[in-house]
């Protein structure tokens, strides 16, 4: 309107002079009053805009320019309220939600710190708890292991039969590092003397159960045969029997003495 104002006053009157409606003697005094008087204000209005909008722009990019620092705390207030003080109204909205979303963030972050602390303190203590039952554990596997073992004797005199044992068990540990392992088979051979002859005795202890219920299995079995053979080769009434004899009474008694385990 400040620019087609002016144009419009200059043209009538130009056109007024040169058509010879109007007359001036000095037409270029009139136009020179005439522009002046529009030309200023439309200067005036131009700076002003141009003010206003480099302001709004001004502080606009003040603000991006600390959201980019990473400083969530500026505050964007609306200097007028025409489409930059709306803007500023729009940032100032989106920098207190970004606020409080980065507040919560941090807070998030430093209490997942303290819990993966607390927790890993946790897991540590659980782990030493661990330890020290397995260690426990290896050891009782390891004092099992050290009464089973002798019970898996060979004593084989013979000239007409050799014998060998071959045993692997279920149940692998280490304690001290040494490997061992409990179960429930168990291989033993004696050379026993029945009616004044000679024979082999062997036995294959197998499938009494796994780990230590295996173990306490071939324990009992061990130690009640270990203690038949040797009755039976320190007393001679226990050697004037046939070996089937000899077989059936220490089935018995094995049978009783498991039966009493239930």
């Amino acid at each position: 309107s400040l620019a087609a104002l002016p144009v419009s006053v200059l043209s009538y009157l130009l056109y007024s002079v040169a058509k010879g409606e109007t007359i001036v003697e000095e037409p270029l005094i009139p136009i020179v009053i005439v522009s002046s008087i529009f030309i200023v204000p439309l200067i005036v209005c131009s700076y002003v805009v141009a003010k206003t909008v480099r302001q709004g722009l001004t502080e606009t990019s003040k603000s991006l320019d600390e959201l980019a620092k990473g400083n969530f705390d500026v505050v964007v207030t609306p200097t007028s309220g025409d489409d930059f003080g709306q803007q500023a109204f729009f940032l100032s909205s989106v920098i207190q939600k970004l606020r409080g979303m980065y507040a919560e963030i941090r807070g998030l972050n430093e209490g997942l710190e303290e819990k993966v602390v607390q927790r890993t303190e946790e897991l540590n203590k659980s782990l030493q708890e661990v330890r020290k039952l397995k260690f426990q554990q290896d050891g009782d596997y390891f004092l099992t292991y050290q009464l089973l073992n002798p019970l898996g004797f060979l004593d084989v005199k013979s000239n007409k039969i050799q014998i060998d044992f071959l045993l692997k068990q279920k149940k692998s540990f280490e304690f001290k590092g040494k490997e061992y392992d409990i179960g429930g088979d168990l291989n033993v051979a004696h050379t026993i003397t029945l009616l004044d002859k000679k024979y082999v005795l062997f036995v294959n202890a197998d499938a009494m159960g796994k780990s230590m219920q295996g173990a306490g299995g071939a324990l009992v079995f061990g130690a009640v045969f270990q203690s038949l053979v040797q009755r039976t080769k320190g007393n001679l009434n226990f050697q004037n029997v046939s070996p089937d004899q000899w077989l059936a009474s220490s089935f018995i008694e094995m049978q009783r003495i498991f039966e009493a385990f239930d």
